[in-house]
């Protein structure tokens, strides 16, 4: 009985077995069950046996004219997880301004922010490494120096060639009082007073030569910096209090009306966030005075405590 090539075609989609795999496991040559599957060739009784074999079936099964009816596949859904930290506005603008930039969805920058994150630790490291062994040549260079140099710098290589070793970014079991704060509870973000990691990044943006920057990286608030400034400056119509304000994650991207996001309503959208931006410097600094109000009443309070104990 000749072969059905349709059930021969829907088995092996049903598998997920491309030409070749199934070329491999049924062994016979992949342009020959191309043909089958177009309808150019009429194979023998031992190919259909073969190809029987090789998808798992019987070989009646292939020369059958029933309807064949697959059983649907259940569908697989990668698993959803909740993100145990909120993003801040900050975070959100710089990632749309990002993807703006460069023409990508905001998906992909997060999906790529693991492995660049990676590659600027790995990078910091070896600009490390390359920085302790220029170290390490110069103190050989000058080894009629006194003893008490020597082996003085030889403790701080070592500290520093484990610190690597540990592929500790931030310099966080360097044991220094120059570069770890007193006390140091552990906490990742507790970066101490200096930061190799972050010493590196700024580096990088200053050779990037862009209106991007890296400005600290402060243990309570992780990194600061400002990016997508231009994008923001277009976005914002020029407006140097908005574009701040932007920047700064004080707005939100996404909190701009949908209808004056298209580069159509640039002028409307200017006006809003003009308007916007000068609200928020007004609570801004209605919220300064407040503090400086009650500030001044702590002092007097102190003061007056002071003069009732005199």
């Amino acid at each position: 009985m000749p072969i059905n090539r349709h059930r021969l075609k829907s088995y092996r989609d049903q598998l997920n077995l491309s030409l070749d795999q199934l070329a491999c496991r049924a062994k016979v040559n992949r342009s020959t069950i191309h043909r089958i599957e177009t309808g150019k060739k009429e194979p023998r009784a031992n190919t259909i046996q073969m190809l029987a074999i090789g998808l798992g079936v019987h070989p009646s099964d292939l020369t059958s004219n029933d309807d064949l009816i697959l059983p649907t596949p259940p569908k697989v859904e990668a698993p959803k997880s909740q993100l145990g930290f909120k993003v801040g506005n900050e975070a959100r603008n710089a990632l749309a301004f990002v993807a703006e930039r460069y023409g990508v969805k905001q998906a992909t920058v997060v999906k790529l922010a693991a492995l660049l994150f990676v590659l600027a630790a790995e990078s910091s490291l070896n600009e490390r490494r390359r920085n302790l062994q220029k170290v390490r040549d110069c103190r050989l260079e000058i080894g009629s120096c006194s003893t008490l140099l020597r082996e003085g710098g030889e403790e701080l290589e070592l500290r520093e060639e484990y610190s690597i070793s540990q592929k500790d970014i931030f310099g966080r079991i360097l044991d220094d009082e120059d570069v770890q704060w007193d006390p140091w509870d552990g906490d990742v973000d507790e970066v101490g007073k200096y930061n190799p990691f972050a010493e590196y990044l700024r580096a990088g943006f200053g050779q990037h030569g862009g209106a991007d920057r890296f400005l600290d990286w402060h243990s309570s608030f992780g990194p600061e910096f400002e990016v997508g400034l231009d994008e923001a400056r277009t976005f914002a119509g020029g407006d140097d209090l908005a574009v701040t304000m932007l920047v700064q994650g004080a707005i939100g991207v996404h909190e701009v009306p949908v209808g004056l996001r298209g580069d159509e309503m640039a002028d409307q959208r200017a006006d809003w966030l003009r308007t916007r931006a000068k609200a928020v410097e007004e609570v801004r600094q209605e919220q300064a005075a407040a503090m400086d109000a009650r500030l001044a009443e702590r002092a007097q309070a102190v003061a007056a405590s002071i003069r009732f104990k005199i």
